[in-house]
């Protein structure tokens, strides 16, 4: 039944899915809450349609209803259940909330603004993730190592957000110190690398010359004293 409704709410007209969000998405998340800790293959698949039924009716939504701090309001459930998916530790679901975080973000309801409503929060939401990861301190032996993986996953959410938005000028600079920092030779080659993806969505996202006058002057004050070292 999810997978049909998966397949069967892209055809909906978008006056009718705003009409019923709040009858149908409770019943959607409760979904999600169940099988967060079963990781069957079966779960899998049934997470999988459920996020895309909810990317559908999220997509649906219109200025007002980003703007909404209600329960169950598309903001929090976009950065609650579709981002908090991102990282999910089985690949299918986590490709899926991936690409229903970039498909969101890239389309901005009609607003006066260019800027999606949710682009900044979810940034910042994205960016503490991976803050957090790091902030710990590593475990040893299988913890560690699972540690590390979650990081992995936290960067690639990172960079999904950095990839459909234009990143807030404000948090340039904790970004790039906070990749600089993931980028060192304290960590693994796959978070290194992970994070030198993100570095390169940036820079190829600084369009305007002030964006990428900005990371010029951070990556200089940053490096300079390594190169006089």
């Amino acid at each position: 039944m999810l997978y049909l409704l998966d397949l069967v709410l892209p055809s909906v007209p978008p006056q009718t899915i705003r009409a019923y969000y709040l009858r149908t998405i409770p019943s959607l998340l409760a979904v999600l809450d169940a099988g967060a800790d079963n990781h069957t293959e079966g779960s899998t698949a049934v997470a999988r349609s459920t996020l895309g039924a909810i990317e559908t009716l999220i997509l649906a939504q219109d200025f007002a209803a980003w703007k909404s701090r209600e329960d169950n309001c598309v903001q929090r459930v976009f950065t609650g259940y579709i981002m908090g998916s991102g990282t999910d530790t089985r690949p299918k679901v986590r490709k899926r909330a991936l690409d229903a975080v970039k498909n969101v973000l890239e389309n901005v309801p009609a607003s006066p603004s260019l800027i999606h409503p949710a682009a900044e929060e979810g940034a910042m939401i994205a960016f503490h993730i991976v803050e957090g990861q790091f902030g710990q301190r590593k475990g040893r032996g299988k913890e560690g190592s699972q540690k590390e993986i979650t990081g992995v996953h936290s960067l690639h959410l990172l960079k999904t957000v950095a990839s459909a938005i234009s990143w807030p000028k404000g948090n340039v600079r904790e970004l790039v110190e906070l990749l600089l920092k993931l980028s060192s030779e304290s960590y693994d080659d796959n978070v290194r690398l992970s994070a030198l993806e993100v570095f390169q969505v940036i820079f190829t996202q600084a369009s305007e010359e002030m964006d990428a006058t900005r990371l010029k002057e951070v990556l200089e004050v940053r490096l300079c004293p390594l190169t006089n070292d």
